[in-house]
């Protein structure tokens, strides 16, 4: 897959909508002329039929913290902050998420604060607040 970020690419009237697949083809041609000829293989060797004719939008999310209250419900990974693959950092973000997470909730346990409403939104809080700050330049640095 080449994946190349143009942020016209949603506009109706883009090369890509009325593009043939062989004109696709020969634009990432162009596009990895420079590259090692081992990493311009996999791109020589697809033939024109094996372009995709439609093109898809990627796209991003960014949430605000104020939008996100601190509840029973906690995002994490893509649901958080979903950004394009150009870095391949989503997983990579996700797993932190997941470990922030467990080590608030294990706070929460080891304190026996557990059934504290007030404790478990501050808690929450505090983890949103990190994670959409941290997301949100990821998204930015995806982009």
């Amino acid at each position: 897959m080449w994946m190349e970020p143009d942020p016209k690419v949603a506009e109706p009237d883009h090369w890509l909508r009325t593009a043939s697949q062989q004109k696709k083809l020969d634009h990432v041609l162009k596009s990895v002329a420079a590259l090692p000829p081992r990493l311009r293989e996999i791109f020589e060797l697809t033939p024109a039929g094996g372009i995709k004719k439609e093109h898809h939008i990627w796209h991003d999310l960014q949430l605000d913290i104020d939008s996100l209250p601190a509840g029973r419900v906690v995002l994490l990974g893509d649901a958080a902050h979903a950004m394009t693959p150009f870095r391949g950092g989503g997983g990579h973000h996700a797993l932190i998420d997941a470990l922030k997470l467990s080590k608030a909730l294990g706070r929460l346990h080891a304190d026996d604060d557990g059934k504290d409403i007030d404790a478990v939104r501050g808690s929450i809080a505090e983890y949103n607040a990190e994670v959409l700050k941290r997301g949100w330049k990821a998204v930015q640095d995806s982009r």
